[in-house]
């Protein structure tokens, strides 16, 4: 299969709901089929499609993609934060929130330090041209 979006019946009792990296956009995109799909750039969920394609694609360095795992903001975490990272689950920078069991991040004192570094396209998001 050249694509993961395929040729599927779209008169299934159950869609499956996954998310394929399309290359031309460098975007994550939802995909419902009817079954599962086997294919590399197919995902379960969004986070892990962001952490395997999405952030490589847009980030400068390395140094941003260290996986420090999915922050609960729901917590009464978040007021303790005081520095930011990029992190890849999300593909972008945000609060750094210690998580037991993950690497530490590249930490930085801002939001806009943290973008400057890592992502290629930090100009076109100050100026709100990126989607």
């Amino acid at each position: 299969m050249d694509s993961p979006k395929g040729n599927y019946d779209t008169d299934c009792e159950d869609n499956i709901t996954s998310y394929y990296f399309d290359i031309e956009t460098k975007k994550c995109k939802k995909l419902e089929t009817c079954e599962k799909v086997h294919h590399p750039s197919v995902f379960e969920n969004l986070f892990e499609c962001k952490l395997e394609c999405y952030s490589i694609a847009w980030v400068k360095t390395p140094d941003c993609l260290i996986d420090w795992g999915m922050p609960n903001y729901e917590k009464d975490m978040f007021p303790k934060a005081r520095y930011m990272a990029f992190n890849p689950r999300i593909g972008y920078c945000l609060s750094y929130i210690e998580i037991p069991g993950y690497s530490e991040p590249k930490l930085f004192d801002d939001w806009e330090d943290c973008l400057y570094y890592c992502h290629v396209n930090a100009q076109k998001y100050e100026s709100g041209i990126v989607e």
